[in-house]
């Protein structure tokens, strides 16, 4: 796909010595091509430096940009792109605009009875003013010169890397950050209004579709930070003007890292239909355990997953599944044309949820509750419903719950899971859903999720042999927790009165 025209424009209007000053003051990086009477030029930028340049006689170098700053009339755009080719051009963007300027003065191009040099100079000054108000906002906004309060000196927006960081940015307040779970005020000079609108335009520059000047209500983007990190920024607008910079790329935990039953959680991924209920403490905790349980889910069953929510900050690598992803409006539309075999929702869009029972075999939803036995309830109170009144659509559905305790983000995540089986009870066998593969799994990530139609038969043929199948190793029971066996219970009297 070609790169879009981040900025275009008549060069009647604004000349190209303007341009080069001005994408050279941003470090720029990318191609401003110039158009006159059917004639073509480029310049190409890296870091704001020009390093080629190619004109419409397709001459490149020094030569060729020289020639184009002496075009007054046509249309320009600059498209961000990376870097290609070799460098043609040595010298600095400033030194080829004042050397363009000096050969246009030779040869009597002077507007106004100002020549271009003086004219260079005058607007060299304008933007020299223009370069430090950015410089000077840089440094209060990275904290260049300042530590924070835990003793960390790195740039505040470099510190945004994992699930549930965030930075806060307000006119006339000190930046406050938030990592593992506490919110701390940096030990940095507060924004005043104009550095504050000067900062956000640099975070934001370049991002599409650009923020509306009129919208109400809150606005998010996706840009690229130094060092190609990606982060998400939402704005507050007026009269709460904030900025909210969130990492836009996270891995969910890897299964190795996972500490709890794996077992009972592999027998709730390898359900051909149900209802899985995924919950945590906050809306971070269950989103980050919804994505580790998807990513398992896409590397070993090999069924089509529809992932809804508003975002696409988590990564996944497909294996033996594929993942789509839709956003909350696209969902339904997207669940009758496709009709996966597995639905999951985070807890943005856990709402729509109940109503995708009837449109998809399996479904899981992110839950915010604080322990496992009030999961069912959140979930419903989410849709407006009782246990007594959800009964008709529950009977007769396994449901499973995995929970998280820890709000906190850290390299391991620990987990609860049980299942309920279609007649209300506790499942004995919670790998039962799960076809393993031989030879013998050595952990918990070398088995494959499939629909379970060969289980039975391989359970029946394994009881009429005297020899044990050492292929298939026993399933361990699911750990012992009162929330879970409480929720469990629980609900099956539920299904078990409604029916």
């Amino acid at each position: 796909m070609e790169p879009r025209a981040v900025l275009a424009g008549e060069l009647g209007l604004i000349g190209l010595f303007d341009l080069g000053q001005l994408l050279q003051l941003n470090g720029a990086t990318g191609v401003l091509s110039v158009a006159h009477d059917g004639r073509k030029g480029y310049l190409y930028f890296d870091a704001g430096q020009i390093v080629n340049a190619v004109d419409d006689e397709y001459h490149e170098g020094e030569g060729a940009a020289y020639r184009l700053f002496t075009w007054k009339l046509g249309t320009f755009e600059f498209r961000h792109e990376p870097p290609s080719g070799a460098r043609a051009i040595s010298d600095s963007t400033e030194g080829i605009m004042l050397e363009a300027a000096r050969r246009m003065d030779e040869a009597g191009l002077i507007e106004g009875g100002i020549s271009a040099t003086e004219r260079l100079q005058t607007h060299s000054g304008k933007f020299e003013a223009l370069r430090e108000v950015f410089q000077n906002v840089a440094l209060a906004a990275r904290g260049a010169t300042g530590s924070t309060d835990s003793g960390e000196d790195s740039p505040p927006l470099q510190r945004v890397r994992e699930d549930g960081d965030a930075l806060v940015y307000r006119p006339g307040h000190a930046p406050r950050l938030r990592q593992q779970g506490q919110w701390q005020t940096l030990d940095i000079a507060p924004l005043d209004s104009a550095a504050y609108e000067q900062f956000k335009a640099r975070l934001l520059e370049g991002v599409w579709p650009p923020l509306g000047p009129g919208d109400r209500g809150p606005q998010t983007r996706t840009t690229t930070l130094e060092g190609g990190r990606r982060a998400t920024v939402t704005v507050l607008p007026a009269p709460n003007e904030t900025l909210w910079v969130r990492p836009a790329e996270l891995k969910p935990v890897a299964s190795e890292r996972l500490e709890g039953p794996l077992d009972a959680l592999f027998g709730l991924l390898g359900l051909p239909h149900g209802l899985v209920l995924v919950s945590g403490p906050d809306a971070a905790s269950a989103d980050r355990l919804l994505h580790s349980v998807v990513a398992m889910l896409v590397q070993h069953r090999p069924a089509t997953l529809l992932l809804v929510g508003d975002t696409d900050h988590w990564k996944h690598r497909e294996e033996h599944g594929l993942l789509l992803r839709a956003s909350s409006t696209e969902a339904k539309g997207l669940l009758e044309s496709l009709a996966p075999e597995v639905v999951a929702f985070d807890t943005a869009s856990g709402a729509q949820s109940f109503s995708a029972l009837h449109a998809a075999p399996l479904v899981l939803a992110a839950v915010v509750a604080h322990d496992a036995g009030t999961t069912l309830a959140r979930w419903l109170a989410r849709h407006d419903r009782r246990v007594e009144e959800a009964g008709t659509v529950l009977a007769g559905m396994p449901l499973g719950v995995v929970h998280t305790p820890r709000a906190r983000a850290s390299d391991t995540l620990p987990f609860l899971a049980v299942r309920v089986g279609a007649d209300g009870d506790v499942a004995d066998d919670p790998a039962s859903a799960v076809d393993l593969e031989s030879p013998a799994p050595t952990a918990a990530s070398d088995r494959s999720l499939t629909t379970p139609a060969r289980a039975p038969k391989r359970r029946a043929a394994e009881s009429a042999s005297s020899v044990p199948n050492p292929s298939v190793p026993k399933p361990a029971p699911i750990a012992s927790s009162d929330p879970m066996r409480a929720l469990a219970e629980e609900l099956g009297r539920q299904l078990r009165k409604s029916a």
